[in-house]
């Protein structure tokens, strides 16, 4: 949305970019403050490793600055065209971000990096298997690029003309989306072996199902609500009823779990619940 407004004030790419990436570096700098706070009130028995964890802030802000210079290399002479080039490319990118992540999980770990700069890459953290329980680039920034591209969709000329059309497709986009991901989640044939496949955590069936769509079979659901701007990131992870948060912005935050009523219900006629987070 700023990066869209400020090309049609005629602001130039490189200012454009600036402002962008400036305000991921500040939601990524007060992640690292978070971390820092954490560790100092967990003394004498947090250990000094948590300073490096890659949270929810630290995403955020990382996904702001790799937006924002797609935006760089992506701008054009006009608005509307540079806003379809974010469009295409923002799928693209988020495409083979959520395709590489199985990999970069499993058999093609980058192991050969530190582990600060690998966790970054896959939630390793310091242990030897990547952690689901955190938020690195892959999958989690692919959800960012995705969103941009719907953002230069609502934007565009099109999108403001036809805005309760194109708000219309989707939310039917999505609820296609959601149900195509469970039936190539249960089909006899995936797209990786069965040793890396894991719908839950790596899996891109879960991509296309970030925005507005609720979808349930047995116990498993891909929920999203819409929150107010005035809930932050911090404030989302301290839900205390079960609600596991995969993903956080200012206007959505986006859930994987079993713990809403209709989930239960689902959940209980089953007898199948997610795995544990």
């Amino acid at each position: 949305m700023i990066t869209q407004r400020l090309r049609e004030k005629g602001l130039a790419r490189n200012a454009i970019a600036r402002t962008t990436i400036l305000r991921g570096a500040e939601i990524f700098g007060l992640g690292l403050l978070f971390r820092g706070q954490e560790y100092l009130l967990g003394l004498p028995k947090s250990p000094w490793t948590d300073l490096l964890r890659v949270d929810v802030l630290n995403i955020l802000g990382l996904s702001i600055m790799l937006v924002g210079a797609l935006c760089w290399l992506t701008a054009a002479a006009t608005p509307d065209i540079s806003g379809k080039r974010g469009i295409g490319w923002g799928l693209f990118v988020a495409a083979v971000i959520a395709i590489a992540t199985p990999w970069l999980w499993t058999t093609h770990q980058p192991s050969w990096l530190p582990w600060p700069l690998e966790s970054y890459i896959n939630g390793v953290h310091t242990f030897a298997q990547p952690q689901p329980w955190l938020f690195p680039i892959f999958p989690w920034v692919a959800f960012a690029f995705v969103g941009s591209a719907v953002g230069f969709l609502l934007f565009s000329d099109f999108g403001r003309k036809e805005e309760v059309a194109v708000i219309a497709a989707l939310g039917v986009t999505g609820i296609a989306a959601s149900l195509l991901s469970m039936f190539f989640d249960a089909a006899p044939v995936h797209w990786y072996s069965a040793a890396i496949y894991d719908y839950w955590h790596t899996s891109p069936q879960l991509l296309p199902c970030p925005h507005w769509n609720f979808a349930g079979t047995h116990s498993r659901c891909v929920c999203v609500v819409p929150l107010g701007d005035g809930l932050s990131a911090a404030s989302a992870r301290s839900f205390n009823s079960g609600i596991r948060p995969c993903w956080c912005t200012g206007y959505t935050l986006n859930l994987s779990t079993g713990d809403f009523p209709s989930c239960r219900k689902a959940g209980a006629a089953s007898g199948r619940r997610p795995p544990a987070w």
